[in-house]
C-alpha cells in the first residue's frame, strides 16, 4: 500500500494514476474526499498536511 498526499493536485493526481496502472494499492489523501474525483481503485481518505491530527493513522483521520 502506498500513501499519496496531495492526491488531487497536478502531480499527486498523476502519481495516483501511475501507481494504480502499475497494480499498486493506493491510499489517496486529500482535504476534501467528497470532491476528489480520483479513479476507481484509489482508497480516498481525508487529511490536511497542515493539521497533523487529520493524518491517516493518527486515530482521528476523517474517512
Amino acid at each position: 500500500m502506498i500513501l499519496v498526499t496531495g492526491a488531487t493536485g497536478n502531480v499527486g493526481r498523476e502519481v495516483v494514476n501511475l501507481l494504480l496502472s502499475g497494480g499498486k494499492n493506493v491510499v489517496a489523501v486529500t482535504r476534501n474526499p467528497a470532491t476528489a474525483a480520483l479513479p476507481d481503485g484509489a482508497h480516498v481518505v481525508g487529511g490536511d498536511p497542515s493539521l497533523p491530527p487529520t493524518h491517516p493513522g493518527s486515530g482521528t483521520a476523517r474517512h
